[in-house]
């Protein structure tokens, strides 16, 4: 296995999709690189004019947290674009069905206001015996717009992770993350019966596996918050 990074603002990291799920096993991020350090820099700038540099996520009066733009995948190459040895301080939700807002924010003044949430995959940091099996506990949503506030269904009420994707209309995809803290008070199976035909559906979180990328993705930097917080790590 070959491993490419690079040093600049953030520690990027280039690979291949199919050496994704290797990186995962071992949970190690190399500082070393063979690539020209002035043309990463020029294709960063260009990924940043085009596609947000966070997404702020926004419940029903609480605070708002933030999703950090942590990969880009782009001609079947995966590169990280956040260290994902940084630690990210969880945000707060507190309803079963969330009343939730993503708004994109712009490094530049370039903005795109029609873009949509792709992919929302949402679950809980924890031990598996599997990745797949923590896909399974997982809730997977997609076609979600911005700006806009829509209500999703939370999966478990303790430290969770998010992640969405938004692609672009090249063949690429930004994949943004962040860690919340359920804090649910209320009965799970208590809903307002006047919700239930707007919250957002979900599909098989396990289709994920129709996307290499987003599921490598997915297991890299999920696995690597697991081993963090102490779990023993998916694989």
């Amino acid at each position: 296995m070959i491993i490419v990074a690079i040093t600049i603002t953030v520690t990027n990291i280039s690979i291949n999709t199919t050496n994704a799920v290797a990186i995962a096993s071992n949970n190690n991020i190399s500082n070393t690189s063979n690539l020209d350090e002035n043309q990463s820099k020029t294709n960063k700038q260009q990924h940043n004019l085009e596609i947000p540099n966070n997404i702020s996520v926004i419940p029903e009066l609480l605070d708002k947290g933030y999703l950090a733009l942590t990969a880009i995948s782009y001609n079947n190459t995966i590169e990280y674009t956040r260290n994902l040895n940084d630690e990210l301080l969880p945000f707060e939700l507190n309803e079963w069905h969330q009343f939730i807002k993503f708004i994109p924010n712009y490094e530049h003044q370039s903005q795109n206001h029609s873009l949509t949430i792709s992919n929302l995959l949402v679950g809980q940091i924890g031990n598996f015996n599997n990745f797949e099996d923590l896909l399974k506990e997982a809730m997977l949503y997609q076609d979600i717009p911005i700006n806009s506030t829509v209500i999703i269904e939370l999966p478990n009420n303790s430290v969770s992770f998010m992640i969405a994707e938004i692609k672009s209309s090249n063949p690429e995809s930004s994949i943004y993350y962040g860690l919340f803290d359920g804090n649910q008070n209320e009965d799970k199976t208590e809903i307002n019966p006047k919700l239930e035909s707007i919250i957002l559906k979900t599909i098989n979180p396990l289709d994920i596996n129709l996307d290499n990328s987003l599921y490598n993705i997915t297991q890299v930097i999920v696995c690597n918050d697991i081993s963090k917080y102490g779990y023993q790590q998916c694989n």
